[in-house]
């Protein structure tokens, strides 16, 4: 753990020192402990971030003709058909996300597969979906461009959720 002091130089300069650091546990319970921790926030933020996508999924499939309507207005082909892949991946990937949040162990390679899943139709729905680029109108284009940047975030946040379960899965991933 590092601790940092900081201390002003003239107006606007800031210096900070490090005073100490430290990378390994002082105790084999500490580091157990510490462990534990870490997997149950993982724990808690993956059930956070599937419920997400599980209503996403469901969405998908109550909406079905509204999305589908949408999908060919933005030049999607089979666009009923991309509305229930989509919707399914999201469901099954959220799921499996959650299996592996709440079960544990040997379950954590769900979690990477359904991660894997999630950013799968996430990267693509950006592109697609929120071209921003293609837009004239300045408020379309800033709408476009948020929903751009969020799906890019969710999709980045499920290979790092899929990082954080092959590491739970195989611990020496990280050598």
């Amino acid at each position: 753990m590092a601790s940092y002091s900081e201390s002003m130089q003239g107006q606007d300069q800031l210096e900070c020192r490090v005073v100490e650091v430290s990378t390994t546990c002082n105790s084999t319970r500490g580091c157990k402990e510490d462990k534990e921790k870490h997997e149950r926030i993982v724990r808690y933020w993956s059930v956070l971030f599937a419920f997400l996508f599980i209503g996403a999924g469901i969405g998908h499939f109550k909406a079905t003709e509204a999305m589908t309507g949408y999908a060919k207005y933005k030049g999607l082909p089979a666009p009923k058909a991309g509305v229930l892949v989509s919707g399914a991946l999201f469901l099954v990937g959220a799921v499996a996300v959650a299996v592996a949040a709440i079960a544990q162990g040997d379950f954590a390679v769900y979690g990477v597969y359904g991660a894997l899943a999630i950013a799968l139709v996430m990267f693509p729905t950006a592109i697609i979906f929120h071209n921003f680029w293609k837009e004239t109108d300045p408020q379309a284009k800033q709408t476009e461009m948020m929903s751009f940047n969020k799906d890019i975030a969710l999709a980045g946040a499920a290979l790092v959720l899929a990082f954080v379960f092959s590491v739970i899965n195989d611990p020496s991933i990280l050598g």
